[in-house]
């Protein structure tokens, strides 16, 4: 299987037009399923690692310290198979 590695916006990115997350009838009518989609909510300490599987759709909020913070991407494509 060949894989295109530098298409813009690959199929498994959201479809959703942020703009009308905040907008329920916007939802319904455009995005009915997304209503239905369950949250999950996590802490993660200094430390630690967050592993979310290709595909995950998910947001992030950073908050630093008197230290500073990093938050890092690391999109790993696996290899083609």
């Amino acid at each position: 299987r060949v894989v295109d590695k530098t298409v813009k916006n690959p199929n498994n990115f959201s479809k959703v037009d942020v703009n009308f997350l905040e907008d329920e009838e916007k939802l319904k009518e455009h995005y009915p399923d997304v209503l239905d989609a369950n949250a999950a909510f996590c802490n993660v300490e200094a430390g630690s690692i967050l592993y979310l599987p290709a595909s995950w759709f998910h947001e992030v909020t950073s908050y630093g310290t008197a230290d500073g913070h990093l938050a890092l991407n690391y999109w790993f494509h696996p290899p083609d198979g």
